[in-house]
């Protein structure tokens, strides 16, 4: 039992032979993939990988760039993938982003709000520490 949400299709995969089908055509296209930024959590029996990745098609040149995440598990003496999600960028459709920048503004208990322009983020202490 699973689902996927492909990256470079609209067409939800519900059963193993729609997402059969979906990796037979990609894998046709002679995909080369490059890790472009991966950011590694490591816990007890469990690690993640999140981060940017950009796909060569092999047939065409095409170039497909896209976030991720994995999250892996210990089980039964081997890493499992437990969750996976790809999404192409959105820049392509939306235009770059602008640069965050966020100035702390105070601390107050177990809480740190950083503000930039209108905006306020308020975080852990812990990521506050890590951010400063």
């Amino acid at each position: 039992n699973a689902v996927l949400l492909p990256t470079v299709s609209d067409i939800p995969r519900t059963d193993y032979d729609l997402i059969r089908h979906y990796f037979e055509g990609f894998l046709k296209k002679q995909p080369q993939g490059e890790i472009l930024e991966s950011n590694v959590t490591i816990g007890h029996d469990w690690c993640q990988d999140v981060g940017i990745y950009e796909f060569t098609m092999g047939v065409s040149g095409d170039k497909v760039k896209g976030r991720y995440s994995f999250v892996y598990v210990w089980e039964d003496g081997e890493w499992k993938i437990s969750h996976h999600h790809s999404s192409v960028m959105p820049e392509p459709l939306l235009g770059p982003a602008p640069e965050p920048s966020y100035n702390c503004l105070s601390f107050r208990g177990r809480r740190t709000k950083w503000k930039k322009d209108d905006v306020t983020l308020t975080v852990s202490e812990d990521l506050a520490k890590f951010l400063t």
